[in-house]
């Protein structure tokens, strides 16, 4: 068993529980392979000390989580005093965890900045090599506004430092490795899938219905394009079919409930009524983002057994074919249209329990596991 220290920028806090959720997951699942101690410290605009709470579970007793929160104003000039603050704490924070549990056998660093800096420098002072998972769909240059070209010269130089550090670089889709590399990363990428909990995204046979309920999850935030899906659902509408939104706040949720009255929304909800909801009710997912990397919605809908409509831009297409969705060009809206109305009429020509077997293949415990272990084991040399 290694021990290996999480550096992540993402990752559930107090401010915001639901942050990097996923990355959370992942790092419980590790946990069952490898000691896992997660290092994660945020900027709190209402903190007037620094402050650190150390969370363990003992579902997971291989993983401990660090949270440290330290004051922030929210104005443009204090930015460099946040960076220098952040940076001057999480090298705090690892020098007494090194004074405590001795020097880790690696390092995984998740999301590049800025939390490569500090691994950079724990290599330098210490030299235990580290890792890089990447996430950030701006590799990919697919979404404007949100790039890596458009970023400033000193940051991509921040990055690039960092990659020519690392030991290796994960991503949870192929096509984001092929891109990090097409920006100048020359070192070894893999691909690891994030990991479904197969104790609650699993398949339940129904019996067969004339409903047809479409679902639509996420935040609402622009990228996830919901407005285009509500606008598409109200033209092939009909009293056979429901549309359920779940994982929109309470202001939002009130706001389209008033234009959208057909629309059952169900706001944030918590993971396990997604799940249940997912099993028992929903025919089909509608995913019409920008660009998805990995999108855990989507992989737990499969886990289900539940066919999908999803965006044809980014790394959906890897584990998603003609016999568990339909992929839409997210701007072209007749696409997801068409695809509306053919998942109706077709709805019943998907096998729902080989859609949930070959997901569960891909997602599994065991499989990411397995992988991750291999990955920690031949990067740490052990």
């Amino acid at each position: 068993m290694l021990r290996v220290l999480w550096l992540c920028s993402w990752y559930p806090n107090d401010l915001s529980p639901f942050e990097g959720d996923f990355v959370q997951r992942h790092a419980r699942t590790t946990s069952l392979v490898h000691k896992i101690d997660v290092l994660k410290v945020t900027h709190d605009p209402r903190a007037q000390t620094v402050r650190k709470s150390v969370v363990t579970d003992k579902r997971w007793p291989n993983l401990t989580e660090t949270l440290v929160y330290y004051p922030y104003k929210d104005h443009a000039w204090y930015k460099p005093v946040s960076f220098y603050t952040w940076q001057k704490i999480c090298r705090q924070e690892v020098r007494n965890y090194i004074a405590t549990y001795g020097k880790p056998d690696l390092v995984h660093v998740h999301v590049t900045l800025k939390s490569g800096c500090i691994a950079s420098w724990i290599k330098r002072e210490y030299g235990i090599p580290f890792i890089i998972t990447e996430r950030w769909s701006g590799y990919s240059n697919i979404v404007n506004g949100n790039s890596y070209r458009q970023l400033p010269f000193w940051y991509k130089r921040l990055i690039q430092a960092s990659w020519k550090q690392a030991s290796g670089l994960q991503t949870p889709a192929g096509f984001l490795g092929d891109a990090v590399v097409q920006r100048g990363y020359r070192g070894k990428v893999c691909t690891i899938y994030n990991m479904i909990d197969a104790n609650i995204f699993y398949h339940v046979p129904r019996a067969a219905s004339d409903k047809m309920i479409f679902a639509h999850i996420s935040s609402g935030v622009k990228l996830k394009r919901l407005d285009p899906i509500l606008e598409v659902y109200e033209q092939v509408k009909t009293d056979a079919t429901r549309l359920i939104v779940i994982g929109l706040d309470e202001a939002s949720n009130a706001a389209y409930q008033l234009t959208h009255p057909d629309v059952e929304f169900l706001g944030v909800v918590p993971y396990e009524i997604v799940a249940k909801t997912m099993r028992e009710r929903i025919d089909c997912l509608v995913v019409f983002s920008e660009v998805e990397i990995f999108s855990n919605v989507t992989a737990e809908a499969v886990s289900c057994g539940v066919p999908v409509i999803a965006t044809q831009n980014g790394g959906l297409g890897e584990y998603l074919d003609e016999r568990n969705a339909i992929l839409v060009d997210p701007y072209d809206p007749d696409t997801l249209k068409r695809a509306l109305i053919k998942m109706i009429a077709e709805r019943r020509n998907f096998d729902r329990q080989a859609i949930a077997k070959k997901a569960q293949a891909l997602f599994s415990v065991g499989a990411i596991t397995e992988q991750m272990d291999a990955w920690y084991r031949e990067v740490a040399g052990k």
